[in-house]
């Protein structure tokens, strides 16, 4: 986002808009966005509080429209099949049936609106996952479009130190693997430099017990447990 001088009355409305607070004032009290610190989600923009037309969108070019990309809620990867930070598997498995039995899928989020995070941190919980044989990214998440290599957790140099809103890596293992996983996921959440949140899911068992959660309880998980029904996406999956 850029501010038209010639119009702007330093009256700081967008400023209180803002959810990655990169609209700020400088020592003489002119209002200013640091370029760095936007993620260009146009939410400022879009809530119309600036009454003298200053601000404006600029036509963003790679990298930097990735920031588009990721925190516009109309935003859409390139390549991606709808817009959104993620997939719709993980909130659709009653219809999709994505999540057969003995499997549990993983989805971690960094960055929030207000803080955001920057692709190397996502990157750092990538490559060390990626060291699993049995860990592949979900390829339709535009987490996984922005790696060089997903084999090995890379991401595209150029796009490291963007700053988005947030950023969701996605992947399924072997329920009896998530042993493994959940350390790693533990120590790193630890090293990166943004608020980090997980989601696990999995099919009830016929007891109507959740798999997984006996092992996040022994890694001291504690379990907010989301229920979700989806209408009219289709017909529930018995398989």
């Amino acid at each position: 986002m850029l501010i038209d001088k010639s119009k702007c009355v330093d009256c700081g409305m967008c400023m209180t808009r803002c959810p990655a607070r990169a609209i700020r004032r400088d020592e003489n009290r002119k209002v200013y966005i640091d370029q760095d610190e936007c993620v260009e989600c146009n939410t400022c923009f879009k809530s119309g509080v600036c009454k003298k037309g200053a601000l404006t969108k600029p036509d963003l070019k790679w990298p930097r429209i990735v920031r588009y990309w990721m925190s516009d809620e109309q935003g859409q990867y390139q390549g991606a099949d709808g817009p959104g930070r993620g997939t719709m598997e993980a909130k659709t498995n009653d219809v999709t049936g994505r999540y057969p039995d003995g499997i549990v899928g993983f989805a971690l989020e960094f960055g929030r609106p207000g803080i955001g995070t920057r692709i190397f941190d996502i990157e750092k919980m990538a490559q060390r996952l990626a060291k699993l044989p049995y860990v592949h990214f979900e390829k339709s998440n535009p987490v996984t479009m922005m790696m060089e290599d997903p084999e090995t957790g890379t991401f595209k140099e150029e796009l490291l130190c963007e700053k988005i809103l947030s950023g969701i890596l996605e992947f399924e293992v072997p329920l009896e693997k998530c042993e493994e996983v959940l350390p790693i996921i533990i120590e790193v959440s630890k090293e990166i430099h943004t608020v980090f949140s997980f989601g696990m899911f999995s099919k009830l068992a016929p007891d109507g017990t959740v798999p997984h959660e006996a092992v996040c309880r022994k890694f001291g998980i504690e379990l907010r447990p989301n229920g979700k029904n989806n209408v009219g996406l289709g017909r529930p999956y018995h398989g």
